[in-house]
């Protein structure tokens, strides 16, 4: 599982790896080339990781984003079947719960099964200068 913000040209990407001793969180912050920062993290859920980092990255960000992608389906390459993962679209929702501001951004996408998940995310967004694309 991975998280990737986007700021204009520049990103920060977050990938996670569950361990026998714990859980390896990984950041590569392109913003300002820092070399890759490796931490373990013993004895916590992938999902919370997750949800905490967004939610940081998100209230510490002042400039407007250039793109937040929401996508929560999973595919099973083997049995060729794409399912909505409830549980990281729960981890979503939890970290802009977790925001005193809208979220400020100029592109939102969003790969959703309803319309109601559309919704539930867009309170969340500043509506003052974005472009929505769902892809249902």
């Amino acid at each position: 599982m991975s998280l990737t913000i986007i700021f204009s040209a520049n990103f920060i990407d977050i990938k996670y790896e569950v361990q026998e001793r714990g859980l390896l969180r990984t950041l590569e912050n392109f913003e300002n080339g820092v070399r890759p920062r490796e931490k373990l993290i013993e004895e916590e859920a992938v999902s919370n990781a997750y949800s905490q980092d967004l939610a940081n990255i998100l209230k510490n960000r002042k400039s407007v984003l250039e793109e937040i992608y929401i996508d929560t389906y999973y595919h099973d390459s083997n049995t060729n079947i794409s399912s909505h993962n409830n549980i990281l679209y729960s981890v979503v929702l939890k970290a802009f719960e977790s925001l005193d501001h809208p979220i400020r951004t100029k592109i939102i996408r969003m790969a959703v099964v309803d319309q109601k998940d559309v919704i539930s995310i867009l309170q969340f967004i500043d509506p003052n200068n974005w472009k929505l694309k769902v892809f249902i």
